[in-house]
């Protein structure tokens, strides 16, 4: 592979991973701020706040690996791994932001673990079929 092309791949993926991180992120604050509306009417317990973000962040990182590997041919997994990485540091900088007693071990290892599990299932769903050749 020509160098010029090599850039240009890495380029794609830099720019894809960054763009499935927004969406993921988006996804994410948006079933939070729906999961915050539930518990102030008294659907979900408090009890249930903290499975209920670890469901949002799985799932806002599927969506967000999907639509991230979607846009490229290959490495899908890698793409998606990517997304989760930067959405899994945007969420504990902000949860630090907010939090000064937040730890890594109570919180973030369990939000990494979910966070994980979104990516890789998306890495490994979005990956473009390979057509098969006729005889």
């Amino acid at each position: 592979m020509p160098k010029q092309e090599i850039e240009n791949t890495m380029t794609k993926c830099i720019r894809n991973s960054f763009i499935g991180a927004l969406v993921a992120f988006l996804v994410c604050m948006i079933m939070i701020l729906l999961g915050a509306l539930c518990v102030s009417q008294g659907l979900i317990s408090e009890q249930h706040v903290m499975k209920y973000i670890l469901f949002t962040g799985a799932l806002g990182c599927f969506v967000g690996g999907t639509i991230g590997a979607s846009k490229t041919k290959s490495k899908t997994l890698l793409i998606a791994i990517f997304v989760t990485i930067i959405v899994f540091v945007v969420q504990m900088a902000i949860g630090y932001i907010s939090y000064t007693e937040a730890s890594v071990g109570e919180r973030g290892v369990p939000l990494l673990l979910a966070d994980l599990v979104g990516g890789i299932l998306a890495g490994l769903f979005s990956g473009r079929s390979k057509k098969r050749r006729k005889r």
